[in-house]
């Protein structure tokens, strides 16, 4: 049995603003650990490291209720931006929990995946 959201098999990297350099304001709306990152949705490098950045766009997956990086051109759900991931995180060993700014300003080219469909589909932000 599960408590409090804890659940043994996720890893949980949260390091709160810590590594956010594309906000534009300290004024944010997050969601800490409040998603859990598919890292099936991710090709690992020459390593077998799986990487995703702080600023990356994201979206939910449909099926199974986790998240992924945003990508206009999918039907899994990836397709409808819900925000944006606050710190860099690693998947190699598997899904991971993380933290997901709903609300804020940003400074757009420091984020990655960010398109018309983004903003359309997130207004909460502010797209400097």
């Amino acid at each position: 049995m599960s408590r409090g959201g804890f659940s043994p098999n996720l890893i949980s990297t949260d390091f709160g603003h810590a590594s956010a350099s594309f906000l534009a304001s300290e004024h944010v709306m997050v969601k800490r650990c409040g998603i859990v990152i598919d890292a099936d949705t991710l090709t690992a490098d020459s390593n077998g490291n799986k990487y995703l950045m702080a600023g990356t766009a994201m979206g939910k997956i449909t099926s199974s209720g986790l998240y992924g990086p945003y990508n206009n051109g999918l039907g899994d759900g990836r397709e409808t931006g819900v925000g944006i991931l606050m710190h860099d995180v690693e998947l190699k060993w598997g899904d991971v929990a993380a933290s997901i700014m709903l609300h804020g300003s940003v400074i757009e080219d420091r984020c990655i995946g960010i398109d018309s469909g983004f903003k359309t589909d997130v207004p909460t932000i502010i797209y400097q």
